[in-house]
Formats: structure tokens, sequence, C-alpha cells
């Protein structure tokens, strides 16, 4: 039996049909409405519209708004990737802009009183990075000279605290 009747004697025209529709229909709105709100998010960055920003992120996100600097010559996103995980959605995206603080990273948009916002403490969470500096990592002891006066000031407070020590012990 050649391919293509076996093909459809298995599936029949209106099941193929009916699952082309069924996979189309499949889309989720969530990430339209995700992909939304992250760019109104980026319009106001590059406006540094502080009252777009607010509107366009998560309540615990919104005090800081205020540290985000306008960047207007930012170009758009390059969304990469978008996936759903525990009812939040991630846009791993990419950065061309000049002035981008980082070229690559990812977004959470999560649903709150039932709009979709930025939010930046999940989203700062998932761009952290390890970045190693120049200089020590640790704060180290650098022994400097004492000027004279507070020394001699040191050794009479130390004496005192021996002497009143040394009287409430006899």
């Amino acid at each position: 039996m050649p391919r293509t009747k076996l093909l459809s004697s298995l599936f029949p025209r209106w099941s193929l049909l009916a699952l082309c529709t069924i996979a189309s229909c499949g889309a989720d709105p969530a990430f339209d409405e995700a992909r939304a709100a992250l760019r109104a998010f980026e319009t106001g960055v590059r406006s540094g519209n502080r009252d777009a920003l607010r509107r366009a992120v998560t309540s615990r996100s919104r005090e800081f708004v205020a540290n985000l600097p306008a960047r207007p010559e930012a170009k758009p996103l390059e969304i990469r990737e978008a996936r759903r995980e525990h009812g939040r959605i991630f846009f791993d995206v990419a950065d061309s802009s000049r002035d981008a603080p980082v070229a690559e990273g990812t977004f959470v948009v999560a649903k709150e009183g039932g709009t979709w916002l930025v939010d930046l403490i999940e989203t700062a969470a998932q761009s952290a990075r390890d970045v190693v500096s120049d200089g020590p990592s640790t704060p180290q002891f650098v022994p400097t000279e004492v000027p004279r006066a507070e020394l001699e000031e040191a050794v009479r407070r130390h004496e005192a605290e021996a002497r009143e020590a040394t009287m409430r012990r006899e």
C-alpha cells in the first residue's frame, strides 16, 4: 500500500484538520499579555517616565523604580525565548544597545491583581552573575602610624581601667 494511502487510511482528513486547528488554538494569551507588559516597561525606561514604570512593575518592585536610569537611546530588547514556570513568564532577552548594562539577561513577568507586571526583584535574581573585581574581596587590615597624642590617650585610659579593676578586687 502506498505511503499516502496508508496515512490517509489511518488518519482521515477531518482528524488532521482538527489536530491542526487545536495546535493553532493552543497559543497561551498570557504570553502576549506578559510581552506587552515587558514592552510597556521598556517604553517607560526609554522615556524616563517614572509613573509609567511604576504602573509596569509589581508592587514590591515599585520602590526600585527611582533607581532605574532613563535610557533614551536603548533599542528594543530581542526576546530569544519565553517560558512559563510556576505562574510566571520568563523572557530570555538580548540587549544590543550601546549603553546596555548587560548584553543578555532574563526578565520575569508575574501576574498581580489580574495584570501581568515586570517583577524587578525576580529579574535581578535571574540575571545576577558573579563578578570578579580587581583588588581584595575582603576587608584587610592596613597598619598606619597612630598619632602620638592618640597613643598617649589610649595608654592613660588603659591605665585608669586597670586601676579601677584593681580597686574593685580589693
